[in-house]
């Protein structure tokens, strides 16, 4: 801080305040801010602290960052729980794979997924800005690593290779444009690409310009994502990817690379059941409410239907911002999901303005050419908004996969069988009863039986 620099040594028994630590002793010590970037450097002998270094053993770590100088809680910014990090400071290239790909020229590198997957990468030059890399991956199965800005699978180019049983190896590049198998890019070029597999354990070699790709690697820190097969098939590789709740980037020119815990999942789960709620519960509810509850007294149809949409459209408008919290810009020009949805938002806008600015009628007068050209709006309009918004909530369950895809599905197929076979049993009683607010299915009856007010 301003008054000058301090790096101490700690001992952390309880989660709370850290204590001074009397065994870890620290030397050398210094520290620096740049750009928003702070960086302490000291030294400790290996046989001093609660846990010395030992030959041969990797030791596991942990950090967290604060966001001021005070020695208080970080909150979520910390090492993920789930994920345990492991590192043998005794030899800086990790295991021997690691220090032949070294002695090869892959200098930088970085864990992507504990144990599994490691992506290693050479100083790039400032004359031919070509990026050369190496993906390792504890699997005889197919390796991937791709770049997306926001830390998800989608969207996000990516570079998958494997050696089939046969021996013949492949590497391919690719573009995702949701949770499912992606498609070959056509955009992202990659050369000098090879398979190899030591000991179970499959490396992908490939290069790429910087400038290549639907998210070429820009100066500073780059996205990424990486997972891991089981076999040489392009399947779903289960949990064996990147963390979703922590962000890795990396900065290929200078070697940085940098993980933050985000509360990427818990706003996912967040907006889908806020989108769950508004567009395949309420929205629904008040669209057949007002259609076939106008016997009800005193315009309850209308009071019902009026407060419901109100409420929706909040919650719509909450789980909206938490996507555009969630995501960057690029999600919504190029997932088909992301995209929908704001195209329904605003439909859903100009729906609100309609029935709040709408020309009224009166009991005793005739509906104007105004009021009937609203009608044939607003009834359309919600008509092909809730069939949107539940198409919407197929998309978002598809982009998610996984557990939360199954079970979603299974709810939401549950639902609009509900509503469906509750619109079929009220339209049939509606007919039998010769209901005239009813009846017309595409056309309207506007014979004055309410008064809006």
């Amino acid at each position: 801080n301003a008054t000058g620099t301090y790096v101490g040594a700690y001992t952390n028994t309880e989660y709370n305040t850290p204590q001074p630590s009397q065994k870890l002793t620290i030397s050398d010590m210094w520290g620096s801010e740049l750009n928003g970037f702070t960086v302490i450097c000291f030294t400790r002998p290996f046989n001093t602290g609660l846990f010395p270094i030992f030959a041969n053993t990797s030791s596991g770590v942990i950090g967290a960052v604060g966001v001021n100088d005070v020695l208080s809680y970080h909150g979520s910014f910390r090492t993920d729980i789930n994920n345990r990090i492991v590192v043998d400071f005794l030899n800086p290239n990790g295991s021997s794979i690691s220090a032949m790909l070294y002695s090869q020229g892959y200098i930088f590198s970085q864990v992507l997924i504990p144990e599994l997957l490691k992506v290693h990468w050479k100083p790039v030059s400032e004359t031919n800005n070509i990026l050369y890399l190496a993906v390792e991956g504890t699997t005889t199965g197919y390796v991937a690593f791709g770049w997306s800005p926001s830390g998800l699978m989608a969207p996000a180019d990516s570079v998958i290779g494997w050696i089939t049983s046969d021996g013949e190896s492949f590497v391919g590049a690719f573009y995702h444009t949701s949770t499912t198998t992606p498609n070959p890019s056509t955009v992202l070029t990659i050369n000098d690409t090879s398979v190899i597999e030591v000991n179970g354990v499959t490396i992908v070699y490939f290069s790429r310009p910087l400038n290549s790709g639907a998210f070429p690697i820009v100066s500073g820190y780059n996205g990424v994502i990486g997972a891991v097969g089981s076999d040489d098939k392009l399947r779903y590789h289960d949990s064996f990817r990147t963390e979703p709740s922590t962000k890795i980037s990396i900065d290929f020119i200078s070697g940085f690379s940098t993980s933050c815990v985000i509360m990427r999942e818990t706003l996912r789960i967040a907006h889908g059941l806020l989108m769950f709620l508004s567009w395949a519960i309420l929205i629904p509810f008040a669209v057949l409410f007002a259609r076939f509850g106008r016997h009800l007294p005193e315009s309850v149809w209308f009071r019902v239907h009026r407060i419901t949409q109100a409420i929706s459209f909040l919650i719509a408008v909450a789980a909206l911002a938490i996507a555009i919290t969630m995501v960057d810009g690029n999600h919504f020009r190029t997932a088909w999901h992301g995209q929908l949805g704001i195209a329904i938002m605003l439909l859903c806008f100009i729906q609100l303005l309609s029935g709040v600015f709408r020309p009224h009628k009166d009991i005793s007068e005739k509906p104007t050419q105004n009021r009937i050209a609203f009608e044939y709006f607003h009834w359309w309009t919600g008509r092909v908004l809730v069939m949107l918004g539940v198409v919407n909530c197929f998309g978002g369950l598809l982009e998610i996969g996984g557990v939360w895809m199954t079970g979603g599905l299974v709810v939401l197929c549950a639902v609009v069988s509900v509503y469906l076979l509750s619109f079929v049993v009220l339209q049939v009683k509606a007919i039998k009863m010769g209901d005239p607010d009813v009846v017309p299915f595409l056309l309207f009856s506007y014979e004055p039986r309410y008064k809006v007010v």
